[in-house]
């Protein structure tokens, strides 16, 4: 007969749960009051709204030694990171980060702080491809992994929960294994449209409920009135007043068409097409 004891495990008390809280070391974050080192999410968003920039943006900031994250948030600098993207080529994220400033003279971008395995064959799926990923991930100390995008890279069924709950499984040993912290790039199920009563949330992200339900963080990305917006969906690092603040910040802070940000998502979208002279002559020789 099976001990009782053994089912219940470790009986804790209210004042057990405080103690563990008020010893516990403070949150480690990576984009500060956003995103904290060692956590789980995803950013879900439609086509063609901004999303491979702003995350290009958050690692030219990570990989930096004082850029802040849209010119706004306060970034764990001097990070190094980890692009898996399987949704365009080597040559247009080179392209990308050259517009967003990355090898201009003067640039604090540090190019050794960012790791791009291309042609990689990591499934997150297949435990035994994501322990290889951890174990060179471990040995070069990431503090980020991006997977772009999660439907190339789940080798699943996005819309099977069974499988998808052996994603977060593995998910969550590559996590441990390299005390990496994972970011998903995802989209929505269907265009919500460009109006703020139509907020992205936990059910539009697209695949099965276990997706959405795995992650520590979730945001929602939208183009609003000719600008885009990035929400807080989910959060288990912030509390509940601290989270409200936080998408109220998201949403306002550095979005408008006067700042810089803007400019990021827009006029780079725009020149993204230039020939091979404009972007050599942003590069340092």
């Amino acid at each position: 007969m099976m001990n009782n004891k053994n089912v219940l495990g470790k009986m804790l008390s209210g004042l057990d749960l405080f103690n563990e809280v008020k010893n516990a070391p403070e949150v480690e974050w990576l984009i500060e009051g956003v995103m904290n080192a060692n956590s789980l999410n995803i950013l879900a968003a439609g086509s063609n709204v901004g999303k491979s920039f702003m995350v290009l943006d958050l690692i030219a900031a990570l990989c930096s030694e004082d850029k802040k994250f849209m010119d706004v948030f306060k970034v764990r600098n001097n990070s190094k990171v980890m692009f898996v993207d399987g949704e365009d080529t080597s040559l247009n994220i080179g392209r990308r980060l050259c517009m967003l400033g990355c090898y201009d003279k003067g640039s604090t971008f540090k190019s050794n702080n960012l790791y791009y395995p291309k042609n990689s064959m990591v499934r997150l799926n297949n435990l035994e491809t994501l322990l290889e990923l951890a174990d060179y991930c471990n040995e070069n100390a990431i503090d980020l992994v991006v997977f772009d995008s999660f439907a190339v890279y789940c080798g699943g069924d996005e819309s099977s929960n069974s499988q998808m709950s052996i994603v977060a499984q593995n998910l969550s040993i590559f996590r441990s294994k390299c005390n990496s912290a994972i970011l998903l790039l995802n989209h929505i199920r269907k265009q919500l449209g460009n109006s703020s009563k139509n907020p992205i949330t936990l059910n539009d992200i697209r695949g099965a409920s276990a997706i959405a339900a795995m992650v520590d963080n979730a945001f929602g990305l939208q183009k609003f009135n000719g600008y885009s917006r990035m929400r807080t969906i989910k959060s288990r690092s912030l509390s509940v007043q601290n989270w409200l603040d936080r998408c109220y910040v998201l949403e306002n802070n550095g979005l408008d068409e006067t700042h810089k940000a803007y400019r990021c998502f827009y006029t780079m979208m725009e020149d993204q097409n230039n020939d091979d002279d404009f972007i050599r002559s942003k590069i340092i020789e």
